[in-house]
């Protein structure tokens, strides 16, 4: 006559394992971006992929997002702290294929090593890596929602070769 522990042993290892395999293959998929916001998009395609123009107030489920988004620096449109000392911000405006702007915020504790990298560009073409940030824009007498790129360091800047 068999033990009943005999049979239990390899039928709770073979369970055991059939569970770990299953929690291993649901979790590979966690903490990856939608497909498409790892390549660089444009300021037009980043406004459709957060549904823009909303309402302010509107839910922005792409608030905090990273992504990669390119255009052309607008070098009229660069605020530092070196050239514009009493303004509370830093910032510098990307212009898209058709005319959509895209502000970029450098939000680090030192940001010269970014203005200095946007001063000695070879091109005006930039790609921009960083996180996603919502912000209230009053229109004629209305709110609408924006959307700016967040940066902290000079390394999330980019100028392709082409």
């Amino acid at each position: 006559m068999s033990r009943p522990e005999a049979y239990l042993n390899p039928l709770f290892r073979t369970s055991a394992l059939i569970i770990v395999m299953v929690l291993t293959l649901s979790t590979l998929g966690m903490g990856t971006r939608p497909a498409g916001l790892d390549k660089p998009l444009s300021i037009n395609a980043l406004h459709a992929h957060c549904g823009l123009p909303l309402k302010c107030g509107a839910p922005a489920a792409w608030q905090g997002e990273t992504v990669t988004v390119q255009g052309r620096l607008d070098p009229d449109n660069r605020y530092d702290r070196k050239r514009h000392p009493r303004l509370p911000y830093e910032k510098f405006l990307l212009v898209g294929e058709q005319g959509a702007l895209l502000e970029v915020w450098p939000t680090g504790p030192d940001n010269d090593p970014i203005f200095d990298k946007l001063a000695h560009r070879t091109t005006d073409r930039v790609i921009v890596r960083g996180q996603l940030a919502a912000f209230s824009m009053p229109v004629s007498g209305d709110c609408r929602m924006g959307v700016k790129v967040m940066i902290l360091h000079a390394d999330q800047i980019q100028f392709p070769s082409r």
